[in-house]
């Protein structure tokens, strides 16, 4: 076996457990609010509510919806989005637009 193969081999144990994590997020997180899974939540009024009330962005939108919306973008390996005042090890900052000048 030599080095090349023996890295992919590594490469994919090491990925393992974050696509057993994934796969498992993705099967406790409920795609209606009816649906009681691990990671619904305890209130029923809760829920309900959820399932009412929408965001400002839009009307269409609801909590539910953006909440189980963020639980399928972790279960699918994507990190949310990175906040402007995080830096890179360089020192320089990770957001490509200034909101404000400093």
């Amino acid at each position: 076996m030599n080095v090349l193969e023996l890295s992919r081999y590594l490469f994919l144990l090491g990925a393992l457990p974050f696509i057993v994590l994934g796969v498992a997020h993705a099967v406790v997180t409920p795609q209606t609010p009816a649906d009681k899974k691990g990671l619904s939540p305890r209130d029923p009024a809760v829920r309900d509510a959820m399932a009412r009330d929408t965001i400002l962005l839009t009307g269409r939108t609801t909590l539910w919806l953006t909440w189980v919306g963020f639980s399928s973008q972790v279960s699918a390996g994507q990190a949310p989005a990175r906040p402007a005042s995080a830096k890179s090890r360089s020192g320089r900052s990770l957001c490509m637009v200034r909101l404000a000048p400093r």
